[in-house]
């Protein structure tokens, strides 16, 4: 019997590796499958706390300009942004939480648990803002308490850095010309105030802007489902 599911699992291999159809069928279930589970989990954390941040809204859409040089809104995955947070070694009661592209709020609302200096998203689209806005105060209200984050509705570009030791937290909210900027101001502020700084980018599709400054290092990656890497300067 064993004989036989070896000979079948190289059968089934050898016509994988042969097809073309296959391969993108594996592809394409599996991305549905990845989908699914995503909106799945993100759908029963908004009705949990009575909020709205699952839904996907295109960047040609979104009330910015040089959208050309945004990605469309996605929050990031509740089971993803926990495994990630357990790959900081911090104290957290002495970091700020930023989260960079904040959008409508789920990773603000998430980071709570962990009990920051301070929770700040900024978010560019004032749609989007006021939609974190309302589901902070869902949440709290769900809670049973107010909690304390602070949204900044401006241009990422524009934004002052605290100046005590901080997490960046970004869901690959911008392309190349904009976080090259960004990654400047960042730079400049760290050599104006040095203080510790983790940059925790996922999706990072720009992050060899990132290996090339000066004052940050890599310190972790994820090449697999959650596909992120940690930038420090400690």
């Amino acid at each position: 019997m064993k004989q036989f599911i070896s000979l079948c699992k190289f059968y089934i291999k050898k016509q994988y590796k042969r097809s073309k159809i296959l391969p993108i069928l594996y592809n394409s279930s599996k991305n549905i499958i990845k989908e699914s589970i995503y909106s799945y989990k993100g759908l029963v954390f908004d009705m949990v706390w009575k909020v709205d941040t699952t839904k996907k809204i295109d960047r040609r859409v979104l009330d910015i300009p040089d959208r050309e040089f945004t990605w469309s809104y996605e929050a990031c995955g509740v089971r993803r942004f926990h495994r990630i947070m357990k790959r900081i070694n911090i104290d957290h009661t002495k970091y700020n939480f930023i989260d960079i592209g904040s959008g409508k709020g789920r990773v603000l609302l998430m980071s709570i648990r962990y009990n920051f200096r301070r929770i700040v998203g900024v978010e560019f689209s004032k749609k989007l803002h006021e939609t974190a806005k309302r589901n902070i105060e869902n949440y709290s209200k769900k809670l049973g308490k107010k909690e304390c984050i602070e949204l900044f509705n401006c241009n990422a570009l524009e934004f002052h850095f605290p100046i005590e030791p901080s997490i960046i937290f970004l869901f690959n909210p911008f392309k190349r010309a904009i976080m090259e900027r960004f990654i400047t101001n960042l730079q400049q502020s760290l050599t104006v105030s040095p203080r510790s700084v983790l940059v925790v980018y996922v999706h990072p599709t720009e992050k060899a802007l990132l290996e090339k400054t000066v004052l940050l290092s890599k310190t972790y990656e994820d090449c697999g489902r959650d596909d992120f890497v940690i930038f420090s300067n400690r």
